[in-house]
């Protein structure tokens, strides 16, 4: 329904225009050739006056023409010709009186003689013609409430309907209203608007690229309606928009790379729909997004590395698409991540460790249904308050789950459809059988190989960014030949010698299966973490020296099973708690170091070493 068609039915029904103030666009002024002959003739013409304001439906504004001879004088006489090139938003009269009739644009033209000057104007539908027409193009006499449209000229009093203390429509609020039809292009000319909420309705067709003019809007909702067609690139332009939800549609098209512009979005929800084409990687420009759903959609292609300089992101949900690639390392930046939802697509690749970076804000992890492979990361154990791990439906997925996992608080766990198994260890059995909503393989590892375990160890501490980590990834090389490793005649480990390396992250649980192991040499690096009691089945460990660390919490009392213990170095960590009496068994411990933690309490007796066997320790450490 156009703007002439809404005057004529509001004035039927009695009520009246409510008009802008006026607005200026352009101005030009030209002159043809000089007419041939003597004596003055119209050289040069302007039209006046410039608006300065947008122009109204309704409004009326009298132009004039001023002429200047060839000599740059001003001059009257000249019969003067008027003309719109666009009737249906502005006419003019033979004295250059200006009607504004419809919204749009229309240039003005003036000729006298050989003369001629121009404006361009522009229109605007006032807010009551506005909300005039979103009412009749939606069937607003079967609203479920339409209380005081029409019925009063305050528009604040309207239902739905929010209005400053100047009068300006700043809010539209018509959720859950049967609302039918289509979205008027019309709302574009409510520059004032903050708030536009149409959502949970029958609306139709497409997402008119006039609502891009509204420079100050905060928040659009138009999800749950029968809504097609693209998203509009204009939207770009809503350089204040915080929330932007277009879920539950039958929108297509890609999602235009312009919402990259959304400076100030939190919020940018379009699940639900048919959008089709990549992710467009300038999404990762979006820096105060909190949400990002696009959940069951048909997105192709990778999973932009960009977003993982979302920082501010909160939940993510690319599920139910149809991505491929690996899932990108850079995704474990998002620290204040607690959603990740990745399922039902065709990732590939292995799971990355960098994950584990997310830390204790992420509560959801659901990669089920993927093409994903290899062994799932041991740091996957530092998502302290992880409730939701689900894998299920990853065929290729295999080994042994990282016994780190046994920290998490899971009240889901689901991994079948894989070839995941479980160590026969009895505190992870445990923790499997504590969580309320188990779904697994039910296969049971065998014990790990030397090789699997320093695999887990090399994951666990952030390998690929140790100082030297030479043939480590190398699966034809013996163990032998790994940088800090040495093997005895039967391949078995008997020493691992990696200080000053780089090492972070945590000591993995598994390192405790090295029942060869001799000497372990760990100081200098950023391990994190407590110390894992599992380290207690070294029996034929000699050396234990973890000095000069982050390690934290108490001392296990298991480490007073390593009887065959000669140097137990421990200080400069951030260890508290009690020095366990336990220690006291270490028969020939020789050499004690626990400087320089926060340790309290006494040096068993058991343990007072002489001046030639080393520091000992006693009081507070």
């Amino acid at each position: 329904m156009g703007a002439l068609q809404v005057s004529t039915l509001l004035r039927a029904r009695g009520l009246r225009l409510i008009a802008f103030a006026p607005a200026i666009l352009c101005l030009t002024a030209c002159a043809e050739e000089p007419p041939a002959g003597p004596g003055p003739y119209p050289a040069a013409l302007a039209v006046l006056p410039v608006p300065l304001e947008p122009l109204a439906v309704g409004d009326t504004l009298r132009l004039a023409a001023v002429i200047s001879n060839q000599h740059g004088s001003p001059m009257a006489g000249p019969v003067v010709a008027w003309r719109s090139d666009n009737t249906d938003v502005a006419t003019v009269g033979p004295s250059g009186t200006v009607m504004i009739v419809g919204s749009g644009t229309a240039r003005i033209t003036a000729k006298a003689g050989g003369a001629s000057g121009s404006i361009q104007l522009q229109a605007v539908d006032p807010p009551y013609v506005v909300l005039s027409v979103l009412y009749f193009v939606t069937d607003g006499e079967n609203w479920t409430n339409s209380d005081n449209w029409f019925e009063d000229d305050d528009l604040g009093t309207w239902y739905g309907v929010d209005t400053d203390t100047a009068g300006n429509v700043v809010g539209l609020s018509l959720e859950g209203n049967n609302l039918d039809g289509r979205i008027p292009p019309e709302l574009g000319d409510l520059v004032d608007l903050r708030h536009l909420n149409l959502s949970d309705n029958e609306l139709g067709g497409g997402i008119p690229i006039e609502l891009g003019h509204l420079k100050n809007l905060r928040e659009l909702h138009l999800h749950n309606n029968d809504l097609t067609d693209g998203i509009p690139p204009y939207l770009g332009n809503l350089e204040e928009l915080r929330e932007l939800h277009l879920h539950n549609n039958d929108l297509n098209d890609n999602i235009p790379s312009a919402l990259g512009n959304l400076d100030s979005l939190r919020e940018l929800s379009i699940h639900s729909n048919d959008i089709s084409g990549e992710i467009p990687p300038e999404l990762g420009n979006l820096a105060q997004l909190r949400r990002l759903n696009l959940n069951h959609n048909d997105l192709t292609g990778h999973i932009p590395p960009e977003l993982g300089r979302l920082t501010q992101l909160e939940r993510l949900y690319l599920g139910s698409n149809e991505l491929w690639g690996e899932i990108p390392p850079e995704l474990g930046g998002l620290r204040s991540l607690q959603w990740l939802w990745l399922a039902n697509n065709d990732l590939e690749g292995t799971i990355p460790s960098e994950l584990g970076r997310l830390g204790a804000s992420l509560r959801v992890l659901w990669l089920s249904n993927n093409d994903l492979e290899g062994k799932l990361p041991s740091r996957l154990g530092e998502l302290g308050n992880l409730a939701w791990l689900l894998l299920g439906g990853n065929e290729e997925l295999w080994g042994a789950l990282p016994l780190s996992l046994t920290g998490l608080p899971l009240s889901i766990f689901a991994y079948d459809d894989t070839d995941l198994c479980a160590l026969p260890d009895q505190e992870f059995q445990e923790w499997l059988d504590s969580i309320p909503n188990h779904t697994g393989t039910g296969l049971e590892c065998p014990p790990l190989t030397d090789r699997e375990i320093l695999e887990v160890f090399y994951e666990a501490t952030g390998g690929p960014e140790w100082v030297n980590s030479r043939n480590w990834t190398d699966r034809d090389q013996p163990l032998g030949n790994w940088w800090g490793v040495q093997t005895d005649t039967a391949g078995r480990v008997v020493r691992l010698h990696l200080d000053n390396n780089r090492l972070t992250g945590r000591i993995p649980r598994e390192l405790g299966g090295l029942g060869s192991l001799r000497y372990l040499n760990l100081r200098y690096n950023l391990l994190t973490g407590e110390i894992p009691p599992q380290l207690g089945e070294l029996k034929s460990l000699r050396d234990l020296i973890l000095d000069t660390n982050a390690l934290t919490g108490e001392i296990p009392p298991e480490l007073g099973k390593l009887g065959n213990l000669e140097v137990f170095d421990l200080s400069s960590n951030g260890l508290t708690g009690e020095i366990p009496p336990e220690l006291g068994e270490l028969e020939n411990l020789q050499h004690l170091y626990l400087h320089s933690n926060g340790l309290t309490g006494e040096i068993p007796p058991e343990l007072e070493l002489g001046p030639k066997q080393g520091r000992s320790c006693p009081g507070v450490c």
